[in-house]
C-alpha cells in the first residue's frame, strides 16, 4: 500500500517538475538571449580607394633606397585582421554592399634610409547612412632594409603595426562606441559603401 501511494506521488511530482524544468529553461535561456542582444557588435566594412591599387607612390631616396609601392593591397588584409576581432562582420567595400559601419582608410608610406619603414593610416569612421563618427590616426614603424627581397612583406608588415594600433584606439574609444550602439538601435537607411567617397568632408 505505502509502495502504490510512493509510486502515485513520484507520477504526480514528474509534471511539476517537468514544468519547473522548463520554465527556468525558458528563463535562463531568455537571459542568455538578452546578454546575447547585448553583446551584438556591429558589421564593418572596409574601404580603400582604389587610387591605392592602380597607382603606386615612391619612397625611399634615388638611386639607392627608393622602390614603387602600391599601398592598396598592402593594407588590405593588416585592415581586415585587424578590426575583424572588434565586429560581427568584417570586409572590403566592393560597391553596393552596406554594413552597420564604414571605415574609411587613407594610408601613407615614407621610407627613413637608416633602414625603417612609417605606414601612417588615418582611418574614417562613418554610420552605414554616412554619419561621419569620428578619426583615428596611427602609424606603424617596420625596420627593413630598401633594396632586400623582402619589400612588400616589410611594408605589409608596417601596416599592420599601424591597424593593430587602430583597432586598439577603437575598443578604447567608448564615445565611438555609444554612437554606433544608439545607431543599432535605430532603423537606419544604409548607403553602398563606395558612396563614403562622396560625403563633403566633415
Amino acid at each position: 500500500m505505502n509502495s502504490a501511494k510512493k509510486n502515485e506521488s513520484v507520477r504526480i511530482c514528474n509534471p511539476l517538475a517537468g514544468l519547473l524544468l522548463l520554465l527556468t529553461l525558458w528563463l535562463t535561456g531568455g537571459a542568455a538571449s538578452a546578454l546575447a542582444q547585448d553583446r551584438t557588435e556591429p558589421s564593418v566594412l572596409i574601404y580603400i580607394n582604389p587610387n591605392e591599387y592602380s597607382h603606386e607612390v615612391h619612397v625611399g631616396y634615388r638611386p639607392y633606397f627608393s622602390a614603387w609601392i602600391s599601398r592598396g593591397p598592402m593594407l588590405e588584409k593588416a585592415a581586415t585582421d585587424a578590426l575583424k576581432p572588434h565586429f560581427s562582420e568584417a570586409g572590403l567595400c566592393e560597391g553596393n554592399n552596406t554594413a552597420d559601419v564604414i571605415v574609411w582608410l587613407k594610408p601613407s608610406l615614407t621610407y627613413n634610409p637608416i633602414g625603417r619603414y612609417y605606414a601612417r593610416v588615418r582611418a574614417k569612421f562613418y554610420l552605414g547612412d554616412g554619419k561621419h563618427l569620428g578619426d583615428l590616426k596611427a602609424t606603424g614603424k617596420h625596420d627593413g632594409a630598401m633594396g632586400s627581397s623582402f619589400v612588400e612583406e616589410e611594408v605589409r608588415q608596417a601596416y599592420d603595426n599601424a591597424m593593430q594600433d587602430i583597432a586598439r584606439q577603437y575598443a578604447a574609444d567608448g564615445k565611438l562606441h555609444e554612437a554606433i550602439r544608439s545607431s543599432l538601435a535605430k532603423d537606419i537607411t544604409k548607403m553602398p559603401c563606395a558612396m563614403v567617397s562622396m560625403i563633403p568632408k566633415p
